[in-house]
């Protein structure tokens, strides 16, 4: 009896943990944030329900391979005397966080409970939902939320900058989407919440990483999809036109060129030559001091800062692991994977005009491209022909669904 207690007692605290967790990422405005606190506790909590399989190893390796290249540019700079230009404790903090984000993708890649995955992307996305709610809120001047506003115009919720927060939607926008497409009304309500919190962010960045996962998601099941796609995207249309009247320069002046992006692309095209000629890199978190102006392009940080090698070796990994959620996806009708697919495919763009390298729910997404968790809608083709999921007593649908 005791020990039966002791079960669901434990069960209970996995499942608050995993909840917790995933609301926690949308608080991040404080180093460490408040999702750095919760993870140790959730691992401990529920460590019993981590496996890696031998199917993870190719993705381990390469993001050993990638530590290890991060380490060798940082020897290397601190060989070269680059502590001269870039303080070494700089380089050493910037890649002692590289390591960390690397290791949350390996920590979400061994989780093998569907029913703490399940608990931990319902927290994602009422985080996610709750900041949006508020920020738009706050942007219609109810008082006491102003900290939710950056420069008082843009949407920045808990995070430190409007454009990460824009992108951390993005997952959220794709789960809301695929619910709403069984005619429920609720979830269509959320996604018209996130997709207005999405356009008040005013981040570029942020609609193009939304527009090319929504076409990503869609290509997966045309057939099926390309009518609610078209509909979403002549409703994501008609609300940035309403936007654009509405709040007049405030909104049209993010449309165009800004003066900044001149100095932000010549910066990359030096950066550019620069790796060329320095191919091991000039140390970790060094971009700043040396060109004086942050890349702003995850690629060419990378290649300045650390290498080709590493860049090769973290495209290798991302790659992977999403070709590994595309086969899930397609093969085994795992609609997780599919969003996790196309919410990866939107990070990649946006990594041309923005850093995503130390993007929390980025590393996770590469981990839970990993898991062996297939969570397929009931109308999921894979259901309809009897696939793996079709009696598997997996949750149906996704995180919140009644």
């Amino acid at each position: 009896m005791w020990q039966s207690l002791e079960q669901k007692v434990d069960f209970k605290m996995k499942l608050l943990a995993s909840l917790i967790l995933g609301l926690s990422l949308s608080v991040v405005r404080w180093e460490p944030s408040f999702f750095d606190l919760v993870l140790p506790i959730a691992i401990l909590l529920g460590y019993r329900y981590f496996s890696w399989s031998p199917g993870h190893v190719l993705a381990l390796v390469l993001i050993g391979l990638f530590m290890l290249s991060q380490l060798l540019s940082l020897f290397l700079a601190l060989g070269r005397d680059f502590d001269e230009v870039v303080p070494w404790d700089r380089m050493v903090f910037y890649m002692l966080v590289t390591f960390y984000v690397s290791l949350i993708s390996v920590v979400f890649m061994g989780l093998k409970e569907k029913v703490s995955i399940y608990y931990f992307l319902a927290g994602y996305f009422v985080g996610a939902l709750l900041f949006s709610l508020l920020g738009i809120f706050a942007f219609l001047g109810m008082p006491g939320l102003e900290s939710l506003l950056w420069g008082g115009s843009r949407l920045v919720g808990l995070f430190k900058d409007p454009n990460v927060f824009g992108a951390f939607l993005v997952p959220a926008l794709l789960f809301s989407l695929a619910e709403s497409s069984r005619r429920k009304p609720l979830w269509l309500l959320g996604f018209l919440l996130l997709l207005a919190a999405l356009l008040l962010s005013l981040s570029r960045g942020a609609w193009v990483n939304f527009l090319v996962a929504l076409v990503a998601w869609t290509f997966l099941r045309p057939k099926a999809r390309c009518p609610l796609t078209l509909l979403m995207f002549s409703l994501f249309i008609a609300t940035f036109l309403y936007a654009t009247l509405l709040l007049g320069d405030t909104f049209s002046s993010r449309l165009g060129f800004q003066p900044y992006d001149r100095d932000r692309f010549s910066k990359q095209v030096e950066a550019l030559v620069a790796s060329w000629e320095d191919p091991i890199g000039k140390g970790p978190g060094s971009a700043e001091y040396f060109l004086e102006y942050a890349t702003h392009n995850s690629y060419v940080r990378l290649a300045f800062e650390t290498g080709w090698v590493s860049l090769c070796f973290w495209l290798a990994f991302v790659g992977l692991s999403m070709a590994y959620a595309l086969r899930c996806g397609l093969k085994q009708g795992s609609l997780l994977h599919e969003i996790i697919f196309a919410s990866l495919a939107g990070i990649l763009a946006e990594s041309f005009v923005i850093d995503t390298l130390h993007w929390r729910h980025m590393w996770i997404m590469l981990g839970l491209a990993w898991s062996g968790y297939a969570c397929a809608l009931s109308d999921h083709p894979s259901r309809a022909r009897g696939g793996p999921d079709a009696s598997s007593g997996a949750p149906e649908g996704l995180p919140g669904q009644g």
